[in-house]
């Protein structure tokens, strides 16, 4: 909380000092008859601090949601079986053809990947990384994948840790480029699209086990998501105005609301974890198809 706090004062003051230099210079420049910051000139400024501002939300909020890499190696860990039929299929994704719905499903691609890696599933995980690439072609960085991932990854899949660590190094890649290159909306997406498949097969996985009544760990993973949730949510608020991150917000805040009904760990039980499942599911089949 001290960093958080500590990096939000940090921003504000640097706001605040562009916000002040920027007035010091329409001034100085006001009283030598030179030409004054125009409208337009403002607007790009404007743009500047909100692209700064969603970056700084990026690396506050989305950066601390665990990987479904982590969220699955728990559930194994904890000794909750894997079950076939719970990733979207492979044949969807000639199906996504807009920008927005390509970064979504690219995210929830990535997300099946690590589950059928993490369960050392090889084949599906071999399917799903070549269906991520092909949706990272259309959004412009396959090459990423084939510099960090694709040679390792095709000769380590009988290695579940080396496979894990190649696809961990895939995502800290990919968020580095999109974030160098201005794409922060598009990691956005991606990010939105990984949480969601990643709990959709999460809950679904805990529904069909009996370690959730044995392990407070467990229950604890379902609670925390609220907090993710409520992360996410800030991040993509940046967006709002924009008609594919709008129905996302929207989507999410309806899956929110259940989260809600969970008061602590020891209130996740069958019951609420179906309710959560049926508004994950819900948005799910609007986004895959």
């Amino acid at each position: 909380m001290k960093i958080i706090g500590y990096l939000t004062t940090a921003f504000c003051a640097s706001m605040f000092i562009m916000a002040c230099n920027i007035e010091q210079e329409i001034d100085a420049a006001d009283k030598n008859g030179e030409a004054v910051m125009t409208d337009g000139m403002v607007d790009d400024v404007s743009d500047v601090i909100i692209d700064e501002l969603a970056d700084f939300k990026f690396h506050t909020f989305i950066a601390n949601i665990p990987s479904p890499l982590q969220t699955f190696h728990t559930l194994k860990k904890a000794g909750v079986d894997f079950h076939d039929n719970l990733a979207n299929p492979v044949e969807n994704r000639g199906k996504y053809t807009a920008s927005s719905s390509i970064a979504l499903n690219y995210g929830i691609y990535m997300a099946d990947m690590g589950y059928f890696t993490v369960y050392e599933q090889q084949q599906q995980s071999i399917r799903y990384f070549a269906a991520s690439r092909e949706l990272a072609q259309k959004l412009g960085f396959a090459n990423i994948l084939d510099k960090v991932a694709s040679k390792r990854f095709e000769t380590n899949t009988g290695n579940t840790d080396s496979a894990m660590v190649i696809i961990d190094d895939a995502f800290v890649a990919m968020e580095e480029y999109l974030a160098t290159n201005e794409q922060l909306k598009t990691m956005g997406l991606i990010s939105a699209g990984s949480w969601l498949e990643s709990q959709h097969i999460t809950v679904n996985m805990l529904l069909h086990s009996e370690k959730l009544a044995d392990s407070p760990e467990l229950a604890n993973q379902v609670y925390e998501q609220k907090l993710h949730l409520v992360n996410l949510l800030k991040f993509l608020s940046e967006y709002k105005d924009e008609k594919e991150f709008a129905n996302v917000i929207e989507g999410f805040n309806r899956i929110l609301v259940v989260y809600n009904t969970l008061a602590g760990t020891d209130s996740v039980n069958t019951e609420n974890l179906q309710q959560i499942l049926d508004a994950l599911a819900d948005m799910r089949r609007g986004l895959t198809g």
